[in-house]
């Protein structure tokens, strides 16, 4: 911001009373003084309006980042929790594809065993056929 010429007001009359002093100011150019030129105060107070105006730009556009930072960081947060999920939902698929693969292991010893026994029942039955035949055969005398 520009720095204003300051001015003092000089009193030049023969009567030291207010009324003189306001009847004809004269000023002198002072670095402490009170006063500023008109032109001086107009041309500050454009720059104090247009750095205010700035200050209210810079703080909006502040406001756009941060809702969009917020709105991104929600993303965010959200994709983290259906991470989390996918995560869980893969621990639990992993847990029960193990635990089907244990019954499957268990189910392939019983069909085994199952296949064993009913190659063992068709044996018998077929055992048992023959005895059959060989017990009509008996029966009827040995005539085959």
């Amino acid at each position: 911001m520009s720095e204003p010429k300051r001015y003092q007001p000089v009193v030049q009359c023969v009567e030291p009373s207010y009324q003189a002093q306001m009847i004809e100011p004269k000023v002198m150019e002072f670095s402490e003084g009170e006063y500023v030129l008109h032109s001086d105060y107009a041309r500050l107070k454009a720059e104090v309006e247009r750095l205010t105006s700035d200050i209210q730009m810079e703080k909006e556009n502040e406001d756009r980042l941060v809702r969009e930072w917020q709105k991104a960081n929600n993303e965010v947060y959200g994709l983290q929790r259906q991470v989390a999920a996918l995560i869980d939902d893969q621990t639990r698929l992993k847990a029960e594809c193990q635990a089907r693969q244990a019954e499957n292991s268990v189910l392939a010893v019983e069909c085994d065993s199952l296949k064993a026994e009913v190659e063992r029942l068709q044996k018998a039955i077929m055992d048992s056929v023959e005895m059959r035949q060989r017990l009509r055969e008996i029966e009827n005398g040995g005539q085959s």
